[in-house]
């Protein structure tokens, strides 16, 4: 076509109105906001010179509205995007009951806003400049992560980041007013779209719910006007018209008799302003707001009503809390709370507008319950509230400050009396100046020990973080943790989405559940299958939360027939994780321990719940289970870090269990230092030291540690070997299990399988004289005598021993030997028979002593299935083992008599007609002591030096007592009986932790000796929230746990 042929261009007329794409197109705008037809169809910004009021329903519709043909074309630099029709954005009018993936990229825009929240304004909420601090983690990530899955949240802080903007660009009056304009309508739609998801308010939405109602203090009280910020309200309260015959406005008139206020708000300014304390011009500012409230709600003297919009003023008041009054609260001065305590009757004036239920009440309850003074003593502050709120006492009781366990809560029954019931205003005791005097003693304490806590800048929420906890009537949406020096409460679904954590939360759900009529947390096991399998071992092992010594859970949920069963205390959660994570890859494991314990929520690590000490388990945490965790590789070749050498390694995944390790490793023609019981998980055992038949050969498990793999609970993952973070593999060889992280991967040091000989002797008393039962005491102290040098020569095993003091004592002694002929392995074993036949003057007339058969296992897999014939049938039983390890200072070097009468108390029963029982494992020697200097680690020192792992089980257990009760009085026993005998016979040694007595006064030195203070560093470094914490671990005396209630609480 020639330049002469072609059509003229159809004129349009310029909009002088329209948006700045429509101008710069030349193409008529329809003015359609917060996005014309044309920027629709298009996905681009759409932008305004001048923004008009729009209607709130006009804003809603828009980004769904339907797309009209348009004219023109896109330039060259429009998005491609913009060409797809299909495309929507996904920030639709309509809200979302549950969490769900955005369904499309955003747009420039909004990639622009989302960034800037990200990376300025949510830090900015924070009130911190440490981009490390917990608050501003919170903002710029957690919130991010959920606005991702809701609309309403993501148009919230857009809008927020584009307020910022505007602030920012205070000079450029173009930039500011577009920046405006897209606050207002993310602010519009992102309203609506909370006012109707807060109508169908459940457990999993209520944490979006609350955030979207976030702020941030200081750059709110910059940036938003009153009636920005109270538009919400406004709608949803309305003008507040009131009737003609009452001059206030409709809400208060309704249910809220008028009442004299201002005596007791006088004596309060008369309490205040003659308390000379330098914080007094903070309280005196606080009071003032609030009278002037009381007035605006209530009237004044002369019962006129001066603002109709009270509301306004009493939301506000959250808003305009000086940091100083935050930081009163926070360190529980009686005075702050007490005006905390007068702002209870103004909330209950907007209930509706609040964002949940009851809080009038919860804050004059959570005052009254406060008992976080140390050293105060015992007061009370009597306040009169108006609305006819009965007196309520606030009870400053003295608490001992090495035990912060909160008393029954029973006291919620006497919250508050019948609103509609007045009482007379009464006087205000002069005691709150001595307790706030006190108060300011321990506000650097408070301030040091406050230094992480999360601090969530929610209204409403600024006081849950405040208060500390949350109305009763919530507790099924909102959970309580144990939390940083007080129990505090976070509700679980402001944290990562299921989704995001890959399906692996599971609720706890304890199996014996299906025992109970209505099977109240609805097990899918079937009552006569959990009663069949509760003893074994393996039936906890495969649950998420159970764990074998159910006792340590508090008894928590057990089928008829266990041991510690009541009907009359039915099925609770008791001891057991609130959440379990179905651990199957680090990534999964760091992004939950990293959300945990940013939050202060206690984490337990679980692999197959053996631990004899319930350190697998705790209430109100988040339990990490291991158990399909099962990697494993056996590598002939692999380079040892920091050399050219290789080694022969099974790499190990932590929820295997002996019985995997071990036979992957056989299938090679090789071993690894195991524990005896092939149920029993790698986690737990290796971390605490890790005993077992190879242990005197080759020594413990945690000497075996070429590398691991570690989650840290700040969500890093790390590889720990004598090139990199060797302090971590050095706590980890043997420094206690669950304390420094979640190891996921071991790499283990294997050997060439060895075969293997068994055989060994019974020892009993012949007739029931005297002479019978002193001489099965005798034989029992040589061979205890002789032990650490068949040990030198090669043997191996263990041996129990039976009876009491009064009626003497049978023994049987097994003895293994690896490589070894069964010619010489029988000689060793005859040595022994004869020297205790020898020691006891060859009187076979009242000593018998009785060789075994000898079995010769050419290969260790057969050995090893016969230690495990029998099953793993130990689980649920009641008892607490007490524990020594023995060397040869211990044994062959101290007199004959003096042996003996440690023997007989050491096999002492409580009860006079009771017998004991003592397990004597040979597995120390010349294993541990062999070593290399290069595979050591935290391992208990005196293990080099020992021959000998003794064990008592010589306490039985009361059975009618609650478990608490159960373990404090067993603990009572075994420290003043078994803890005195072994500080009198082995002071120097100490104890194998994992099975010892785990209430052991002295279990810093007992359990790891002069590394201990080495290891309160480690432990600082890789878990500074203390999040892991374990009963006897290294820094557990800093906090107090209680089995009863499952608090979990810092001493001070």
């Amino acid at each position: 076509m020639l330049p002469s042929q072609r059509s003229k261009k159809k004129f349009h007329h310029k909009s002088k109105n329209g948006c700045s794409n429509c101008k710069r197109r030349k193409v008529k705008c329809d003015e359609l906001q917060p996005r014309c037809t044309n920027c629709t169809r298009f996905h681009l910004e759409c932008q305004y010179d001048i923004h008009p009021v729009v209607p709130a329903s006009s804003l809603a519709a828009a980004p769904i509205a339907p797309v009209k043909p348009g004219r023109g074309r896109p330039r060259k630099n429009w998005s491609s995007q913009a060409q797809d029709s299909s495309l929507r954005s996904h920030f639709q009018s309509e809200p979302r009951e549950s969490p769900q993936s955005p369904e499309t990229e955003l747009n420039m825009a909004q990639a622009e806003l989302l960034r800037q929240f990200i990376i300025f304004t949510g830090p900015n909420l924070g009130g911190s400049d440490d981009p490390n601090h917990p608050i501003v983690q919170f903002w710029s990530r957690d919130a991010t992560l959920l606005a991702a899955s809701y609309p309403y949240l993501l148009h919230l802080c857009l809008s927020l980041a584009a307020y910022h903007l505007a602030f920012l660009a205070s000079n450029n009056s173009l930039k500011r007013s577009r920046y405006i304009a897209l606050a207002k309508d993310h602010f519009s739609v992102g309203l609506i779209q909370t006012n109707e998801a807060l109508t169908q308010i459940d457990a999993s939405n209520c944490g979006s719910l609350s955030l979207s109602l976030a702020r941030g203090t200081r750059l709110i009280r910059q940036l938003f006007e009153e009636k920005v910020l109270f538009s919400g309200l406004t709608e949803a309260l309305g003008s507040g018209k009131a009737p003609p015959d009452d001059p206030r406005p409709t809400y208060i008139c309704e249910g809220f008799a008028r009442v004299d206020w201002t005596v007791s708000v006088g004596k309060l300014r008369d309490l205040i302003v003659s308390d000379a304390l330098p914080r007094n011009d903070v309280f005196v500012r606080s009071l003032e707001t609030l009278t002037n409230i009381y007035e605006a709600t209530f009237g004044s003297e002369d019962g006129c009503i001066r603002c109709p919009l009270h509301y306004k003023m009493v939301l506000i008041w959250v808003y305009m809390m000086e940091d100083t009054f935050i930081d009163c609260l926070q360190t529980k001065d009686p005075v702050a709370l007490l005006l905390l305590a007068y702002y209870a009757p103004l909330v209950q004036t907007v209930k509706r507008a609040w964002f949940l239920h009851d809080w009038a009440d919860h804050i004059l309850l959570v005052c009254k319950n406060q008992r976080c003074y140390e050293g105060l003593p015992s007061k009370t502050i009597r306040i009169m509230l108006p609305l006819g709120f009965a007196p309520e006492l606030i009870d400053q009781a003295q608490v001992n400050s090495q035990n912060y366990q909160l008393k029954d809560e029973a006291a919620q029954n006497n919250m508050v009396s019948n609103l509609h019931q007045l009482e007379t205003p009464g006087n205000l005791d002069k005691s709150t100046t001595d307790l706030r005097a006190k108060s300011h003693d321990i506000d650097k304490h408070w301030r040091d020990e406050n230094e992480h806590e999360l601090q969530h800048e929610w209204l409403g929420c600024k006081l849950v973080h405040i208060l500390e906890t949350v109305p009763e009537k919530w507790s099924a949406i909102w959970s309580s943790y144990a939390y940083k020096q007080r129990l505090a409460t976070i509700p679980i679904d402001v944290g990562p989405s299921r989704l995001l954590w890959r399906g692996s939360l599971i609720k706890t759900r304890p199996a014996a559940s299906s025992c109970y009529k209505t099977n109240p947390f609805d097990s899918p096991l079937k009552c006569n299958a959990v009663e069949a399998k509760w003893t074994q071992s393996m039936f906890h092992a495969n649950l998420p939360e159970s764990i074998s010594s159910a006792l340590y859970a508090n008894n928590s949920c057990l089928p008829p027939g266990a041991q510690g069963y009541s009907k009359t205390v039915g099925c609770h959660l008791g001891g057991y994780p609130s959440y379990v994570v179905n651990a199957t890859s680090d990534e999964q494991i760091a992004l939950a321990v990293k959300w945990a314990s940013e939050r202060n929520i206690r984490i337990v690590v679980k692999g197959t719940g053996h631990d004899l000490c319930g350190r697998s388990s705790g209430a109100h945490s988040l339990s990490i289970w291991t158990r399909h965790m099962q990697r494993v590789k056996f590598d002939p070749n692999w380079i040892v870090p920091g050399t050219n050498k290789t080694d022969t390694v099974l790499i190990a995944a932590s929820g295997l269990t002996y019985g995997d390790a071990v036979g992957h490793a056989l299938k090679h023609g090789h071993v690894i230092v195991s524990g005896n019981d092939a149920t029993v998980g790698l986690g737990g055992h290796i971390q605490g030291g890790g005993h077992g038949p190879l242990s005197s050969t080759f020594g413990l498990a945690a000497d075996n540690i070429y590398q691991v793999r570690v989650v840290t609970t700040q969500g890093h993952i790390v590889t720990a070997d004598t090139t990199q973070n060797q302090d971590l593999l050095w706590a980890i060889r043997g420094g206690g299990a669950g304390q420094y992280g979640i190891v996921t991967e071991y790499v283990l040091k294997a050997y060439p399988a060895p075969s293997v000989i068994e055989t060994g002797f019974a020892i009993s008393p012949r007739g029931n004289t005297s002479a019978a039962y002193e001489a099965t005491w005798n034989a029992f102290s040589e061979l205890l005598r002789l032990l650490p040098d068949l040990m030198d020569a090669g043997l191996a095993g263990a041996a129990v021993v039976q009876g009491n003091h009064k009626a003497g004592i049978s023994i049987s002694q097994g003895f293994y030997a690896f490589n070894k002929s069964q010619t010489a392995t029988k000689n060793l074993a005859q040595m022994a028979i004869d020297r205790v036949h020898a020691f006891t003057g060859n009187d076979s007339s009242i000593l018998s002593v009785v060789a075994s058969n000898t079995t010769v296992y050419p290969t260790y897999k057969g050995f090893f299935e016969a230690l495990n014939a029998g099953g793993s049938n130990q689980a649920g039983a009641y008892s607490m083992p007490s524990s020594r390890l023995l060397g040869r200072r211990e044994t062959s070097e101290i007199s004959q008599k003096r042996l003996i009468s440690y023997l007989k108390r050491m096999l002492t029963n409580p009860d006079p007609e009771g017998s004991g029982m003592v397990v004597i494992g040979l597995q120390g020697g010349p294993g541990p002591a062999n070593t290399p200097r290069s595979m050591q680690g935290a391992l208990l020192p005196a293990w080099r030096s020992t021959y000998l792992h003794t064990m008592s089980y010589s306490l039985t257990l009361d059975t009618t007592l609650t478990p608490a009760e159960t373990l404090a009085k067993g603990a009572r026993d075994l420290n003043d009986s078994k803890e005195k005998l072994w500080q009198e016979w082995a002071p120097d040694t100490g104890a194998y932790m994992n099975e010892a007595n785990p209430y052991n006064p002295s279990f810093k030195k007992d359990f790891y000796g002069v590394f201990y203070s080495r290891l309160l560093a480690v432990k600082e470094k890789y878990d500074p929230t203390q999040s892991l914490w374990v009963l006897s671990g290294v820094g557990s005396d800093a906090w107090d746990y209680s089995l009863d209630t499952g608090k979990l609480c810092r001493r001070i």
